[in-house]
């Protein structure tokens, strides 16, 4: 398995869209930040703690998170690795080689959660360093405590598993269609549809508005906030493992073509 995700790694290492989708994550969370430093020299002081540490890290979560940013990027990345096997036509000949299509699915898996831990612990760094020059730059501001570093990691770490389930529905929906252009834009209506709209009229009916607790995006926000709840990591967890077996019963029995020319 490891040897699996690491020729993954590899592959992936090597285009260019893992670093695109990195980058845009990055920017968005700087925007952020700037925009709360632009904010607190036009006179709001309230955003000051929003572009120093240590809540600088937690609103970063916030503004790639739970602005579903990072959830779609990871979708992104993990449908179209996938997808583009299909398209090449290269996905039998690597299953020829033996690692069977079950390590074969959760490499593929594996491989976008280890990079997004990866585009987590560079998303801290870059807010870490521009809380400092923020902090400087400003003369209405201490310099940034010293944030609590064990509360710092419990966040890294709780933001890459979030991604999980994320990663699973980009990839169920790749084998489900064998293409990455549908597979990526059904896991962007998902997530609008789960979202924007499913969570919205649910709200709307009091019998059925205690069934939005129990939604991928509503317990994405419990999960990463700062009092995450040992349910929102249950729901987390089976919103990952159900679209992960449903594609891996379809990817273990389909026959797999050729070339797709995508």
């Amino acid at each position: 398995m490891i040897a699996l995700v690491a020729g993954e790694w590899f592959k992936l290492r090597r285009r260019l869209l893992p670093y695109i989708l990195l980058a845009v994550l990055v920017l968005i969370a700087q925007a952020f930040l700037w925009g709360f430093y632009i904010a607190h020299h036009v006179g709001s002081s309230e955003t000051t703690d929003f572009f120093t540490m240590p809540t600088s890290f937690q609103r970063a979560i916030d503004s790639t998170f739970n602005s579903y940013f990072a959830p779609i990027l990871i979708m992104i990345l993990a449908a179209s690795s996938f997808g583009v096997e299909y398209g090449l036509g290269t996905l039998r000949s690597s299953i020829a080689k033996g690692p069977g299509r079950p390590n074969y699915l959760l490499a593929k898996v594996l491989t976008p959660l280890l990079l997004g831990m990866v585009a987590v612990l560079i998303l801290t760094l870059s807010v870490a360093l521009a809380s400092v020059l923020a902090t400087l730059l400003s003369d209405k501001v201490a310099l940034p405590a010293s944030p609590d570093w064990s509360e710092t990691a419990s966040l890294v770490l709780r933001s890459a598993y979030a991604l999980f389930p994320y990663i699973a529905v980009g990839t169920f929906f790749v084998v489900l269609t064998q293409s990455t252009a549908q597979g990526v834009t059904l896991s962007i209506v998902f997530v609008v549809l789960e979202t924007f709209t499913l969570a919205p009229l649910l709200s709307l009916n009091d019998s059925l508005a205690a069934v939005s607790d129990y939604l991928l995006s509503a317990n994405l926000s419990t999960f990463l906030s700062e009092e995450p709840t040992a349910l929102s990591f249950l729901l987390l967890t089976a919103y990952g493992a159900v679209p992960y077996a449903v594609s891996m019963r379809i990817f273990t029995r389909r026959d797999i073509g050729g070339p797709r020319g995508e």
